[in-house]
């Protein structure tokens, strides 16, 4: 496992990731804001049903108005589910915004006229349980529900949606500072010295090839091709390199030439380049 790949992997990859969890956080938190406001307008609904049948449920029970349902089930010929505009159900509801579009569903229980009754929910987008009326004598007589035609994005207008504003907005903001700090980078930023199909990165640390993979170099292979690549002509003494890498060293050559013989094996496998022995005096490094 190379540590290094990881690394700038995760380096290069960092701002993409942050910028999705920033955009999925938003999401997220737009989604929870959704369902907690659609919640609350059904809470709003069965609260205000409750209060509705307390105040006036003996009317939608009474016998007058069943045989009027009954009638108009006759004629249409099957289930029929009304649709009510009660003013006191409206009056009921907390929520001022979803008076307009609320209203009761009433229907006839199943087996009271032989036939059924509508699906919960009605017309509407948003509606409580059904509530069975019974008589006195514990007869189911009407079903009632409270319902709202609402669309999605009213249900959208009325959920608390700051957060995911927030947090999207962070994320466009990420974005737009990721896109200027490459850019000023990529102006900034002086060319890597290259030579022979090797590359020095801007920061010295490291020899890459053409496919952009590090050279495997240890630290004095590092300081001698990082001094052939500054030196003029690429050309440099014996006595230059055994100053830099062993100045303490009175007789270095029989190193020197042991380091560049494997330093030679490297570049040549990983590049056009080669150390060539100048006069016996010298080594310079040249494109082949």
């Amino acid at each position: 496992m190379d540590i290094g790949k990881i690394k700038r992997a995760l380096a290069h990859g960092a701002p993409v990731i942050v910028f999705v969890l920033l955009v999925g956080s938003s999401a997220l938190a737009s989604i929870g804001s959704y369902c907690a406001a659609e919640s609350r307008i059904e809470g709003d609904l069965r609260q205000a049903l409750a209060d509705t049948i307390a105040a006036k449920g003996s009317y939608y029970a009474a016998a007058d108005t069943l045989r009027t349902f009954r009638r108009v089930q006759a004629v249409a010929g099957g289930s029929v589910a009304l649709r009510v505009a009660d003013a006191a159900f409206r009056r009921n509801i907390a929520n001022e915004r979803l008076r307009e579009d609320a209203y009761l569903q009433v229907s006839l229980p199943v087996g009271a006229s032989g036939s059924g009754c509508l699906a919960a929910g009605g017309g509407g987008r948003l509606a409580t349980d059904a509530v069975v009326l019974r008589s006195a004598d514990g007869v189911p007589t009407v079903v009632l529900r409270g319902c709202a035609g609402c669309s999605r994005a009213s249900v959208l207008s009325m959920s608390d949606q700051r957060l995911s504003l927030l947090l999207f907005v962070s994320a466009l903001l990420w974005a737009a500072g990721c896109a200027a700090r490459r850019r000023m980078d990529g102006g900034s930023q002086p060319l890597a010295p290259a030579f022979g199909g090797l590359t020095l990165s801007a920061d010295g640390t490291m020899f890459l090839d053409t496919a952009g993979e590090p050279l495997r170099l240890t630290p004095m292979q590092h300081r001698l091709l990082v001094m052939f690549f500054a030196a003029e002509g690429h050309r440099l003494s014996h006595g230059e390199i055994c100053d830099e890498l062993w100045p303490k060293k009175p007789d270095a050559y029989a190193t020197l030439y042991t380091l560049v013989k494997r330093l030679r094996a490297v570049v040549e496998q990983h590049s056009s380049l080669r150390i060539e022995s100048d006069r016996g005096q010298a080594y310079r490094l040249t494109d082949r």
